[in-house]
């Protein structure tokens, strides 16, 4: 059989939430943190002096940054394990598939009695999460191939998958 790829973690970098808010926001801090006097909009994030202005942008980074780093090192070791074949392979028909709620953020499916979530809202989970609804390739019915990984998160086993094929 063959098999046309449709998501592989080799192949992201940061993922689009990091450059899309981190950008911005670093860029923004670091003008408030240079300059002697605020940008015009800063004054409506900080009625205070610029000490203060300071301690809270500094604030900022100190969290803000250590996050970032977080997303792209997990971001950086899932490719690498794709890379290097470094995950659980299995091939089958997706069966029980739920898309996402209206008001929820998960989507489950079952592929060969294994059960898999995923979800695009949350981007320290990192690996697979395009929604059937946005034109993913995970649906009822759908032929697939899936590399993934187990790792332990909130005190259960969480499945990341890393590399997304369907059939051709």
């Amino acid at each position: 059989m063959n098999y046309e790829l449709a998501y592989d973690a080799a192949h992201a970098f940061a993922g689009w939430q990091v450059l899309a808010i981190g950008v911005p926001i670093c860029a923004l801090m670091i003008a408030t943190t240079v300059y002697d006097k605020f940008p015009p909009l800063m004054f409506i994030f900080f009625h205070g002096s610029y000490e203060f202005a300071r301690t809270v942008t500094g604030f900022a980074l100190l969290i803000f940054i250590p996050i970032c780093a977080a997303i792209i090192y997990n971001n950086i070791k899932l490719a690498s394990l794709s890379r290097h074949n470094d995950c659980t392979q299995i091939a089958g028909v997706v069966t029980d598939f739920k898309p996402r709620p209206v008001r929820g953020v998960l989507e489950k499916f079952t592929l060969n009695d294994i059960q898999f979530e995923y979800s695009n809202f949350s981007p320290e989970m990192g690996g697979f999460a395009e929604l059937a609804a946005d034109g993913g390739p995970i649906y009822e019915g759908a032929n697939i191939r899936l590399c993934y990984i187990t790792r332990m998160k909130n005190r259960k086993n969480e499945k990341t998958i890393i590399r997304v094929e369907t059939r051709s």
